[in-house]
């Protein structure tokens, strides 16, 4: 299948605002990570919902 021409197989290049909007977004990830991981989970409230499962 032959590419388009500019972008490949029809795909649009983000603008310069979207690539910064990106690269923030990448810099933030592993802070947003370690405060999610760092939380601890109880698993003994932890339960999917019997209800759905038919249970």
């Amino acid at each position: 299948m032959p590419a388009d021409r500019g972008g490949s197989f029809g795909t649009v290049l983000p603008s310069p605002e979207e690539y910064k909007e990106a690269e923030d977004a990448v810099r933030r990830l592993p802070d947003a990570l370690a405060v999610i991981t760092a939380e601890p989970v109880d698993l003994g409230t932890a339960r999917p919902n019997q209800e759905a499962n038919g249970v």
